[in-house]
């Protein structure tokens, strides 16, 4: 929609949006808009449902990893070529993240059963410098470095808890129950964010989002609470500024698994107040969300409701206005944006992973 949605009334916006979600019903991916692809490469179309990609601080590697291989590829950020491939046991990526020096890149592996799930590779040679640690016993499905590349915080699969490494050594210094004293149990934890000055890290979980200090995991506050049941917050990210953290968000109907409650929510850090929420009509699966480098745009990648197909959704943090929405034949899995926020990387359930434009925070493409 670019920049001129910004001039609609709401009345105006809201009946374009249903007409544009209405064209593509009927016309694929013509009713909102394909990726402007910069470039891609074809992978092998989903055979499970996980995959993970991430761009390396310098702008330069795109990296990329699925669940049902144990090959994570570096690829070239402009053109595409395979630059260096990780190959071994156990490293079937769920979730795959570069420090913030570029030197190291983790790789959260495994599913049920799987008990040696997280590795930590040299990315300038490709060795694998600590792996097949046991982390959880179920697979490993978030991680996240803190800003100064010294902790690696790991979420698993059905896990109750989440752990702190130290880096490079991959020391454990930490194991976390993420108890919620308000229900007196451990809560499930799908998804670990650090705060931007190392002081909290946000989980997510199947309550909403708990607050915990990294010094010595006590919680500062619960956000967004929902019955254990009913909701799962799939992932978190702090603005760049550390002032607001955001949740992708899904209460389900547990009989027909159609949305009750999918958004993305911001909340603001200091006090827990929600501050606004970023949508697209109800009807986001599980979203996997990042904020640009700058913080003015968030972005989330999607399914919908009983179809194959979905999204990645770009909004502007001030208004929550939708400035781009890029449609997908296959839901993506993941996407993870540029250094300067203007090209974002992302692999669909298609098998097709690449690179493609982004919105600026004007709202052009």
């Amino acid at each position: 929609m670019g920049a001129q949605s910004e001039t609609f009334s709401m009345k105006t916006y809201s009946l374009a949006l249903a007409f544009l979600l209405l064209a593509g019903a009927q016309a694929g991916l013509q009713g909102q808009s394909a990726p402007v692809i910069i470039w891609s490469q074809q992978d092998p179309v989903a055979t499970t449902h996980r995959a993970a990609v991430a761009y390396s601080p310098n702008g330069a590697l795109v990296a990329t990893g699925r669940d049902d291989d144990n090959n994570v590829k570096l690829w070239d950020a402009e053109t595409g070529a395979l630059v260096r491939t990780l190959n071994g046991r156990d490293n079937n990526a769920n979730v795959i993240r570069f420090s913030p020096d570029g030197q190291y890149l983790a790789t959260g592996t495994g599913g049920g059963g799987s008990t040696l799930n997280l590795n930590l590779w040299r990315v300038a040679d490709g060795v694998l410098l600590v792996g097949r640690i046991g982390a959880f016993n179920n697979g490993t499905i978030s991680l996240a470095f803190s800003s100064n590349g010294q902790l690696l915080a790991a979420a698993g699969f059905a896990a109750e808890n989440y752990k702190i490494y130290h880096v490079p050594d991959m020391t454990l210094v930490a194991n976390v129950n993420n108890f919620d004293p308000e229900l007196g149990i451990n809560i499930r934890t799908n998804a670990v964010a650090f705060s931007p000055d190392g002081q909290l890290i946000a989980l997510g979980d199947n309550r909403g989002v708990h607050l915990r200090r990294v010094s010595d995991g006590s919680l500062v506050r619960i956000l967004n609470t929902n019955a254990p049941s009913a909701m799962k917050t799939s992932s978190v990210a702090f603005t760049p500024d550390g002032q607001y953290v955001a949740a992708g968000v899904s209460v389900v109907n547990t009989t027909y698994s159609n949305c009750i409650d999918c958004a993305v929510k911001m909340f603001r850090v200091s006090d827990g107040a929600l501050v606004r929420i970023f949508s697209n009509g109800n009807n986001m699966h599980s979203p996997e969300i990042a904020f640009s480098p700058n913080g003015t745009i968030i972005g989330a990648a999607y399914s919908r409701d009983h179809e194959n197909g979905g999204a990645i959704q770009f909004w502007r943090v001030s208004s929550g206005a939708t400035i781009q929405m890029d449609m997908f034949e296959l839901f993506p899995w993941d996407f993870a944006f540029s250094r300067l926020g203007n090209w974002y990387a992302f692999y669909s359930a298609s098998g097709l992973l690449g690179v493609a434009r982004a919105s600026d925070p004007t709202g052009s493409r």
